[in-house]
C-alpha cells in the first residue's frame, strides 16, 4: 500500500515540477532580461519577481516534504554522532539566528551516538529547528540538547524554544499529516519527522506553552559498542 502511495506521490510530483521549473526558468529571464519601469523607484519590480522565485521554492519544498512521507524508507543504517548532526544544523542555520538576532545553542552531554540513517536524522531535526525559528522572536532562545538515557540504552534529542507556544487544542494534532496552524504551513514536516523517528524505533514527544514555548523529545536506541 504504502509503496503504491509512493509510485502515485512520485507521479503526481513529476506532473507538478515540470511545469513548476519551466515557470521558474521563465522568472529568472524576466529578471535578466526585461527592462525595469522607470516608475519604479521602490524596487518593486524585483521584490515581485524575487517573491515568485521564493514561492516556487516553497512548493518545491513541499513536494519534496511529500515524497519523503509517502514513499518508503530505507534506512541506511551507519553509526550517526549526534554532535556532527548539530554541527550540521549550526552551519544551516547559525547566520539566519544571528540575523534574526535569536540565541541557537548546543548542549550535549557525553558525545552520544546512534544507529540509525544520517540523512534521515538531519532531515528530523532541520524541520523541527526551522519550525522554532518561525515560532520565535528577536531575542527568542533555542536550545538542542542530547545525553544519554535509560543506563545508555537510549539517547534523548530535545528541541526547546522560548517561543509563542502550541494552543492546548492543537497539540494531540501536531504530527496529523496536513495539519498546520500556520498560514503558510504545508503540514507536512511534523508528520514527516514522526515517521522517520518512528521508523528509527524511537519515540517523540511535544511538550508547550503558550507565550513561554516549546519542547520536542525524541528518544532513538543508543548505537551499542
Amino acid at each position: 500500500k504504502q509503496a503504491a502511495m509512493g509510485e502515485l506521490a512520485a507521479g503526481v510530483a513529476h506532473e507538478i515540477r515540470n511545469p513548476l521549473n519551466a515557470i521558474g526558468i521563465l522568472v529568472q529571464r524576466i529578471q535578466r532580461e526585461l527592462v525595469v519601469p522607470k516608475n519604479d523607484p521602490d524596487g518593486e519590480w524585483h521584490k515581485l519577481t524575487g517573491t515568485l522565485r521564493n514561492e516556487i521554492s516553497r512548493i518545491n519544498s513541499t513536494l519534496e516534504e511529500f515524497l519523503a512521507f509517502s514513499r518508503p524508507t530505507p534506512l541506511k543504517r551507519q553509526i550517526v554522532k549526534i554532535s556532527q548532526v548539530f554541527d550540521e544544523i549550526k552551519n544551516l542555520f547559525g547566520t539566519q539566528a544571528e540575523n534574526e538576532q535569536k540565541h541557537l545553542n548546543f548542549e550535549l552531554t557525553d558525545d552520544p551516538v546512534v544507529l540509525g540513517d544520517h540523512q534521515y536524522l538531519h532531515r528530523a531535526l532541520n524541520n523541527l529547528v526551522k519550525n522554532a525559528l518561525e515560532a520565535t522572536s528577536e531575542g527568542d532562545t533555542i536550545i538542542l540538547s542530547a545525553k544519554p538515557k535509560k543506563n545508555g540504552a537510549a539517547v534523548e534529542v530535545q528541541i526547546t524554544d522560548s517561543g509563542h507556544g502550541i494552543a492546548p487544542e492543537n497539540l494531540n494534532r501536531v504530527f496529523d499529516l496536513f495539519f498546520s496552524d500556520k498560514d503558510h504551513g504545508s503540514g507536512i514536516g511534523l508528520a514527516l519527522v514522526h515517521k522517520i523517528i518512528n521508523d528509527h524505533e524511537g519515540s517523540i514527544e511535544v511538550f508547550s506553552e503558550i507565550g513561554r514555548g516549546t519542547t520536542f523529545t525524541i528518544i532513538l536506541p543508543a548505537a551499542r559498542g
